[in-house]
């Protein structure tokens, strides 16, 4: 969703984004490699920031260790999860409204910027990815998303058992 300031509401679990439209990645205009198209505003006068949403369930989010967040933005991203920021990528500190513009151009339109969390901020249940993709400047030439969220399990300790290398099975290596 573009074209309007979203507030801060957007970003929760809770907020009813029924009338937003959704289709899959790569989303934004005038690349050429979009499966989605995005309205960025007319060529002249581009809308400063994009809003995305995904929801997610996760069943038991304590088996997860970390969370690997590969984001591709054109130009820059403020990632939100649960209604709490957890990455910026090419946006200055500080807070960030409707009209902040990015840092910059992006260095690469096809990079991923990867970010690494805790799941802190995962719930038992349903979970909601929000992001706003900021451009440049007012009159940019095109926009790109993509985000990818990796789960990493924490590793199961192994239970007393068979132990490689124990020829006389007493719990220890033997050489």
């Amino acid at each position: 969703v573009g074209g309007t300031s979203q507030g801060t509401a957007w970003r929760e679990l809770g907020f009813n984004d029924t009338a937003w439209k959704s289709g899959p990645a790569e989303l934004g205009f005038d690349e050429g490699d979009e499966k989605t198209l995005v309205n960025g505003g007319p060529a002249t006068a581009r809308f400063p920031t994009i809003y995305f949403r995904h929801k997610l369930r996760v069943a038991d989010p304590s088996i997860l260790d970390s969370l690997l967040i590969r984001l591709r933005r054109d130009d820059g991203a403020v990632v939100y999860l649960n209604g709490v920021e957890v990455f910026r990528s090419n946006m200055l500190d500080g807070t960030v409204s409707y009209t902040t513009l990015s840092d910059g151009t992006t260095d690469s339109e096809t990079a991923f910027y990867p970010k690494e969390i805790g799941p802190e901020e995962l719930l038992a249940g349903d979970n909601v990815v929000a992001v706003e993709v900021h451009q440049a400047a007012l009159d940019s030439s095109d926009l790109s998303f993509e985000l990818e969220l990796i789960g990493n399990s924490v590793p199961e300790v192994p239970v007393a058992g068979f132990v490689r290398g124990d020829a006389n099975d007493d719990g220890t290596v033997d050489i």
